[in-house]
């Protein structure tokens, strides 16, 4: 684990922070926080799980190449509600927002808190894991980079431009889950009828659970 100090800015292009503050609040704001980090960081998949005393744990974004976009919904929720407390960072985040800490956090494979492997590696044939840890208002936030199994560790240079990242990611992922909030808020109840999952994705969708779920 690596605590940030006074650490720069990463300078993004415009059509990245054009495409971050258009897409907040929205679905596409994972699809464009993902590019605007692969335009710096070779990754495949991002995930962005929240952390509150009151309300639990949150899934806020999972963007990317390696599973589908409605499987990773689905699954990510089912992370949250019942399996999180087996990530190797469990113990770290409930530390980190009992102690307030102001600056980010910054985690690769070889730091986490547990020695138990990663669900996403062990059962979803994931690669290498580079997590930023970072609170604001009383939330924690975990945002993890993963790459395809195969392709090599993130290299010390990467994890330091993902540090980089780590002022201006936490406010936008901040505004993000504000907006997020404010529009279930007013949301109306959904009457209309219950979309299904096509054959196809309710077939992935039972494969993943049943390799996350596998016995070790």
């Amino acid at each position: 684990m690596q605590t940030l100090v006074d650490s720069p800015i990463l300078e993004l292009d415009a059509s990245s922070i054009q495409g971050l503050t258009e897409t907040l609040g929205e679905r596409g704001f994972g699809s464009a926080m993902l590019a605007a980090i692969q335009a710096h960081v070779e990754t495949q998949q991002l995930t962005l799980f929240g952390l509150d005393e009151t309300s639990g744990f949150e899934s806020l974004l999972n963007a990317g190449t390696m599973i589908a976009p409605e499987t990773a919904t689905r699954l990510s929720d089912l992370y949250c509600r019942k399996y999180f407390e087996h990530d190797p960072l469990f113990n770290c985040l409930i530390r980190y927002g009992r102690k307030g800490e102001a600056h980010a956090e910054l985690y690769n494979s070889e730091s986490f808190c547990s020695r138990q492997a990663d669900p996403w590696r062990r059962y979803l044939n994931f690669g290498d894991r580079c997590s930023l840890v970072f609170g604001r208002n009383a939330w924690t936030y975990c945002l993890s980079l993963y790459r395809a199994k195969g392709l090599p560790c993130f290299s010390d240079i990467e994890c330091r431009r993902i540090e980089q990242f780590a002022p201006i990611i936490s406010g936008l992922v901040y505004a993000h889950h504000v907006l997020l909030q404010e529009r279930d808020d007013q949301a109306w109840p959904d009457a209309s009828p219950k979309q299904y999952l096509g054959r196809e994705s309710a077939g992935q969708l039972l494969f993943s659970l049943q390799l996350l779920l596998a016995s070790p």
